[in-house]
């Protein structure tokens, strides 16, 4: 079992969440229950699902989680691009959020890629 408390993008993903919620706070009350509870549920999941596939015992079953953590971030921006193209954000603040998420993204495929090669790698003799 590994400790995601250890993972830097897990908690990247924790500060990403924390600015994603204040800029959903800006969006209109009519949109609690539609695109903003949408957003707020993706974001979330970027992290949970980084600690969840911790929790699991197998570097398969870990990468599994990181693909849905992977999978939750390209849909949290796609709904920060909707935000900014219904006018809830600006442009600016969107911009600077994807680009915060761009790294998460990257840290997110890296340690996708070092599982994916730890799995491929033979067990060592012992």
């Amino acid at each position: 079992m590994r400790n995601f408390r250890e993972l830097r993008v897990w908690s990247d993903s924790l500060a990403f969440a924390a600015s994603v919620f204040k800029a959903i706070e800006q969006f209109p009350k009519s949109e609690r229950y539609g695109l903003s509870n949408q957003l707020s549920s993706a974001v979330v999941s970027i992290a949970s699902n980084i600690a969840e596939g911790c929790s699991r015992s197998t570097g398969l079953e870990f990468s599994r989680f990181l693909e849905y953590s992977i999978g939750s971030s390209f849909e949290t921006e796609t709904q920060l691009l909707l935000a900014q193209k219904f006018g809830y954000i600006s442009e600016t603040e969107c911009n600077q959020l994807l680009e915060a998420l761009k790294m998460i993204q990257r840290s997110l495929n890296k340690l996708h890629s070092s599982v994916k090669i730890s799995r491929a790698l033979p067990a060592k003799d012992q």
